[in-house]
């Protein structure tokens, strides 16, 4: 737009906004799609007159803002039987989580990662991918007696299997959060309780994995 208008770019700029108003979808139809999209309409009626820099800037944000909208959007809308179903329970902001910069260890990291994700051997995420597909209800934990469902939160608060274990988490746990709850726990922001946590969700993949 800055450009004089006998330039070669600003000349095929104007014939595609002529083909544009004509009905032609070419790249200024998905611009001007774009914008309106954006509620930013008037900056594409009045492009003559924009202020480059803040054009940008208000694009941009616009941009960001609607992505990050949509992503969270998309996992809160996840129901019991996805994959998500757990992530979005504590999953509220769009942003790199502490525990990837706080725990140091790769083991208990990468166990934090894969119990947050659903990307583990528990029964729900086994019977899911069994040749002939489990229904949820049936995905019963083989490492107990107590005959439910062997899901994330059967894993971490539930399971006798893993009762030792769990002593030692819920014992740092209630230093931080006397009245903690599971989301509580996947929130914590401390780099100490989200060790203790990975620690217990690597000693208890192991465990099963040993067992297997």
């Amino acid at each position: 737009m800055s450009l004089p208008e006998s330039h070669v770019l600003k000349k095929a700029y104007n014939a595609l906004k002529l083909l544009e108003s004509l009905g032609q979808k070419n790249w200024c139809h998905n611009i001007k799609q774009l914008l309106f999209s954006l509620n930013l309409n008037e900056m594409w009626e009045t492009q003559e007159d924009l202020d480059h820099t803040l054009f940008i800037h208000n694009v941009s944000e616009r941009l960001k803002n609607n992505h990050i909208s949509q992503c969270l959007a998309k996992i809160n809308s996840s129901d019991e039987t996805k994959k998500l179903r757990l992530y979005k329970t504590f999953k509220t902001q769009y942003i790199m989580e502490p525990y990837l910069t706080h725990v140091r260890d790769a083991r208990y990291r990468v166990a934090l990662s894969r119990f947050r994700l659903s990307s583990h051997n528990l029964e729900i995420e086994l019977g899911r991918h069994a040749r002939c597909k489990i229904p949820v209800n049936q995905r019963i934990c083989k490492n107990c007696a107590m005959g439910e469902v062997e899901d994330e939160i059967h894993f971490l608060l539930k399971c006798p299997k893993f009762e030792a274990q769990r002593l030692l988490l819920l014992q740092s746990a209630d230093l931080y959060f006397p009245d903690f709850r599971n989301q509580t726990l996947m929130s914590s922001c401390d780099s100490d309780q989200m060790t203790q946590l990975g620690k217990f969700i690597y000693s208890g993949f192991e465990i099963s994995n040993n067992m297997a």
